[in-house]
């Protein structure tokens, strides 16, 4: 029986000249099996993405002629990214009525593939972490992807945790946007991570690593991390160190490879 629901393509990222696995769902998953988390994923991919690498876990797929793929360049600027194709949207109705009282529940979009009718689905009891960087994309007609200026955070509110990053949420007030859930991380790359929660404000540095090999993923990594941290403590200065340690050995490895 699964504890653990994570929502969204799993993608392919291209880097060089490899197409290799990625998206959120992916790493959250790496993760949910490191620590013997019964999982079950919902996502839509085509017959080019390659599921044995997960193991034993339920996959519900919902059927796509392509799978969402990515083509990341890193330049001075950045990271560029291109989407080259897209899969089918995720709707609740994939589910056919089940998992409503999953303990715990990640959603992952990361190309608006996750329609907004999940926050509404579950049980009250249900934690539910959203990391919603795919809902904060757009893109133009050669696939070119920048940031949606988003305001309306308050139409998450049934998210218990949302994790998002310094970039995400651009000139917007972190500490406004903290009065809409009851856990909110904001995310700051080598800075480490803030957590908003009951008023106050927790900063926390980078888990000291050796050498930084691949940062693609850390911070799904860290969602999730927290999501099931909090859910086993109910202690979320806990569950904040225990994430920045987990991401730690997410960047220490290169993509899906890194050991807890």
């Amino acid at each position: 029986m699964s504890e653990f629901l994570t929502i969204g393509h799993c993608c392919l990222d291209k880097k060089t000249d490899d197409w290799v696995p990625g998206g959120a769902t992916t790493y959250g998953l790496f993760l949910a099996l490191q620590l013997q988390r019964a999982s079950t994923l919902l996502t839509s991919t085509s017959t080019d993405f390659d599921y044995t690498i997960f193991g034993d876990v339920d996959i519900i797929n919902v059927p796509t002629d392509q799978t969402t793929k990515f083509h990341n360049q890193e330049t001075a600027q950045g990271r560029n990214q291109i989407i080259q194709s897209l899969a089918t949207t995720l709707f609740p109705s994939a589910l056919q009525n089940k998992y409503r009282d999953i303990p715990m529940v990640h959603l992952c979009p990361i190309a608006q593939e996750v329609d907004l009718s999940f926050l509404d689905y579950f049980a009250k009891e249900t934690m539910i972490c959203l990391s919603p960087q795919g809902w904060l994309r757009k893109w133009d007609e050669h696939g070119s992807v920048s940031h949606i200026d988003f305001k309306d955070y308050h139409i998450w509110k049934r998210a218990n945790i949302v994790v998002l990053s310094r970039e995400e949420i651009g000139d917007n007030d972190p500490n406004e946007i903290a009065e809409n859930f009851e856990y909110f991380i904001l995310t700051k790359g080598e800075e480490g991570a803030v957590l908003f929660h009951d008023g106050q404000m927790h900063e926390y540095p980078v888990h000291p690593v050796e050498k930084v090999v691949d940062t693609t993923g850390a911070g799904d990594v860290f969602a999730a991390a927290f999501l099931f941290k909090l859910k086993e403590t109910n202690d979320p200065l806990l569950s904040m160190k225990f994430a920045s340690k987990c991401a730690a050995c997410c960047v220490e490895a290169e993509g899906v490879s890194f050991v807890i």
